[in-house]
């Protein structure tokens, strides 16, 4: 289904810009300013539409909620890994002043 899906949006845009390049063997200053107008348009218009549809429904999609949960569980573990560097450094710090009162106690009874 996907598959087809692309395949239409591609055959949509390329067929939209034939119709941007002008037909026939007139000069381009033939038909109405209007038709031109439209014609030279009308392919931009729909390839924005085509794109605003696809990103909207991307932005609906499961996958997007799902992008929301990872985004949860990568908050979380982030917050676990900051409760852990902080539990390192107060053990580093204990272990500091321990080598360091030892070493006071060491020097103070040579």
């Amino acid at each position: 289904m996907r598959t087809k899906l692309i395949g239409a949006a591609l055959w949509a845009m390329s067929a939209l810009s034939a119709f941007a390049h002008p037909h026939g063997d007139g000069t381009p200053d033939e038909g109405s300013p209007l038709g031109r107008f439209i014609s030279a348009v009308l392919p931009f218009v729909m390839i924005g539409l085509l794109l605003y549809w696809y990103l909207r429904k991307a932005q609906n999609s499961p996958r997007a909620k799902q992008t929301e949960d990872y985004m949860a569980r990568h908050q979380a573990h982030l917050d676990k890994a900051e409760r852990h560097q902080e539990n390192v450094e107060r053990s580093l710090e204990r272990i500091a002043s321990a080598l360091e009162k030892r070493n006071s106690d060491g020097a103070s009874k040579n």
